[in-house]
């Protein structure tokens, strides 16, 4: 008799990477006739959930609070150490977040829990150990590969990530490592790595370049440096997505600076017709920019190491460039000599839905005793 699976996610809420990673895991569950029963998005008061959110996911979408960074005065840099201890004050309304998430689970009984990098229900795993598999999915889970070049220097930092990367995955029972580029699995550690995870609607664009650069800025702080760089290129016609609160959809800020709000479906065209992107280092934005054969510069927020690898890791794999500064400069020339990659990304990509798939079926038969070992694509 066929099994029908339901899942339950909980996704981190900072950025749009892991969001959109939710919804194109939902469409190919859905696709692969399972059900997605409930969505819980782990927020702070600094940040809504887009509408995109609710609009592609067709189940009940609620929201808890949840850890996330703390930025300077400017919103520009993440301070760590502040964004600890301001998570630590917080302790009891995080300890409601777990109630919360376990109130759900009693009331879904879902057969697998999908964790998108919330440390809140890698917590509740370890203190209550539901009997539903527990799935960890991340491109941070790359991080925890021996392989995984990590940039020189910077021990402490690379150290705070491995670890709360381990946080985020406590106890799992298969932990899914979102990545440019094909490793071997690592049984020891029930590690997978899969394909970049991309929504549907990134292969059906119509790839052209109509003259413009798209700029996506995650934190309104970076928006004067972008002005201030269009004033002296008047010339140049920049398109940014921003989450800076607006009701208009699209603003022209001066002549050929247009400021959008956040919008999935928008953002993605634009993209591929974009000449070059000009993003923060979220991985999401970088695998989507790849595949549709796009430069990109990539400015990693200052102090956010998880990016500054990000953007290292693309430039390995040819598909990018960094800076430290929004210098638009440095992508024009890099977009007027660069050469769209070959199919070997793309392929990759492609195989996400069979690769991943079979690796959250494999591991839910050995959590509840279907088959007798772990099976990974690799091992």
């Amino acid at each position: 008799m066929e099994r029908k699976l339901s899942f339950l996610f909980v996704v981190q809420g900072e950025g749009r990477g892991h969001m959109t990673q939710a919804i194109a895991m939902h469409d190919m569950l859905v696709k692969n006739n399972y059900e997605v029963c409930c969505v819980l998005v782990g927020k702070s008061k600094q940040r809504e959930i887009p509408e995109f959110v609710t609009r592609n996911l067709k189940c009940e979408v609620l929201a808890f609070e949840s850890p996330n960074f703390v930025t300077d005065s400017k919103m520009k840099s993440v301070k760590m150490f502040r964004s600890v201890s301001r998570s630590l004050m917080r302790i009891n309304i995080f300890k409601a977040s777990i109630n919360f998430i376990h109130s759900k689970v009693k009331k879904y009984k879902p057969d697998v829990i999908i964790n998108f990098y919330d440390p809140l229900v890698s917590l509740y795993n370890l203190m209550y150990s539901p009997k539903c598999t527990f799935i960890s999915i991340a491109h941070q889970n790359i991080f925890l590969h021996k392989e995984y070049v990590f940039p020189k220097g910077q021990l402490f930092n690379k150290m705070g990530l491995i670890n709360y990367t381990q946080l985020n995955s406590l106890k799992a029972d298969l932990r899914l490592a979102l990545s440019f580029y094909p490793l071997k699995d690592v049984e020891r550690k029930k590690l997978i790595v899969v394909p970049p995870l991309l929504r549907k609607e990134v292969f059906q664009q119509n790839v052209e370049k109509k003259g413009y650069l798209l700029v996506y800025l995650v934190n309104r702080g970076y928006i004067e440096d972008v002005v201030n760089w269009h004033e002296r290129n008047a010339n140049i016609i920049l398109h940014c997505f921003t989450d800076r609160k607006t009701e208009l959809e699209e603003e022209e800020i001066n002549k050929n600076l247009f400021f959008h709000k956040l919008n999935d479906k928008k953002f993605l065209e634009m993209m591929a017709g974009a000449d070059a992107l000009v993003s923060t280092a979220g991985f999401e934005s970088v695998g989507e920019c790849m595949y549709l054969g796009k430069p990109a510069l990539l400015v990693p927020i200052q102090g956010h190491f998880e990016q500054y690898c990000n953007a290292r890791d693309a430039h390995r794999s040819g598909g990018a460039i960094f800076s430290d500064e929004f210098k638009l400069d440095n992508v024009l020339d890099y977009a007027s000599k660069y050469q769209r990659q070959d199919n070997k990304y793309r392929k990759w990509v492609e195989s996400s839905e069979k690769i991943i798939i079979e690796a959250i079926e494999d591991a839910h038969d050995f959590k509840t005793g279907y088959q007798n070992s772990f099976v990974g694509n690799n091992i």
